[in-house]
């Protein structure tokens, strides 16, 4: 049918989005003013259930920890974030924690 299970509504209000080459998975961009700090949150677009990461791009002030850019990579497993911390970040999608930081 295309919808969401549950028709739930999810308030996105995000910098990016990705969906998952089979299309199960959104990863949107989720910054945080009261935390200084950039994550990623995965929506499972068939059974509308979230997970959010955290620990990820991080600053003193806005401009600093916004996350900006994300894209899943080929086999839907990962996502990689970009964020103006400098920094690029892979998440693991099944456990939405951070894999590693390969440049800081």
């Amino acid at each position: 049918s295309g919808r969401v299970a549950g028709d739930r509504e999810h308030a996105i209000g995000a910098q990016g989005v990705d969906v998952s080459p089979d299309g199960g998975v959104a990863a949107i961009i989720v910054n945080s003013d009261t935390k200084n700090e950039g994550n990623v949150s995965f929506l499972n677009l068939r059974t509308g259930d979230v997970r959010t990461g955290s620990g990820g791009h991080h600053g003193g002030y806005k401009t600093k920890y916004e996350a900006v850019g994300v894209t899943f990579t080929p086999d839907g497993r990962s996502v990689v974030t970009v964020g103006n911390d400098s920094r690029l970040l892979i998440w693991d999608v099944a456990t939405a924690s951070m894999r590693t930081a390969p440049a800081e």
